[in-house]
């Protein structure tokens, strides 16, 4: 069996100072284990406070500024340009079976192939004029940063083939010096039809000013 006195003595050599040897049921005992409490009570505080202390951090540390943090970079904008109705006849076209050879031009040295004042006034809609006004708003587009160009509808007047190929060699040049993307539908100008269909145009300006081409020939696309 355990001595009660020898577990007193015990509490004696732990280092909490002033407990003497005595038993725990004895007058001396109450006071060595109420100054045991008291002791732990102390350590226990001195212990809590050593943490806090930790905890705060050095001043060092308090008066450096808080780092920034990294923005968040947002994705690009898209930018779409909307170009409808451009009713695209290509001055410069060149026409395969040979039948217009068009006007010399001696500032480019290429023929003009362009449709007469009368065409345009009798018509709802210009020809010649429509060539510089998509190459203008195409310059735009990229003075502005656009990759993306829709032509809904009615991006060539009547559908031919001469001005097909020009449009498409336009847009082929864009796309490789801008890296610009067409997006075409067709409109009611345009080819809808999975086959061929009559639709020449008689009345382009021919080498003698006071007449048109369609007194000789005519220009089939």
């Amino acid at each position: 069996m355990v001595n009660i006195n020898h577990f007193g003595s015990a509490l004696a050599e732990t280092p909490f100072g002033g407990i003497k040897d005595s038993g725990i049921g004895s007058e001396g005992g109450l006071e060595t284990f109420d100054g045991y409490l008291q002791s732990a009570r102390a350590l226990g505080a001195a212990a809590l406070m050593g943490l806090l202390a930790a905890c705060g951090g050095d001043k060092d540390d308090d008066d450096k500024s808080p780092t920034a943090e990294t923005p968040v970079v947002q994705p690009a904008a898209i930018q779409v340009a909307f170009m409808p109705d451009i009713h695209f006849h290509d001055i410069y076209a060149d026409f395969k079976d040979g039948s217009f050879p068009g006007i010399p031009n001696p500032k480019r040295g290429d023929n003009a192939t362009i449709r007469t004042m009368y065409a345009q006034l009798t018509s709802t809609r210009l020809f010649n004029e429509n060539y510089f006004a998509f190459l203008a708003a195409l310059d735009d587009a990229v003075a502005r940063g656009v990759k993306y160009i829709a032509l809904p509808g009615d991006f060539s007047d009547d559908g031919q083939p001469v001005h097909m190929r020009g449009l498409v060699k336009i847009m082929d040049e864009y796309t490789r010096k801008h890296g610009i993307q067409f997006f075409a539908a067709p409109g009611n100008h345009d080819p809808v039809r999975p086959f061929n269909q009559a639709n020449g145009k008689s009345d382009y300006l021919g080498l003698d000013p006071c007449c048109t081409w369609a007194t000789r020939a005519s220009p089939t696309p």
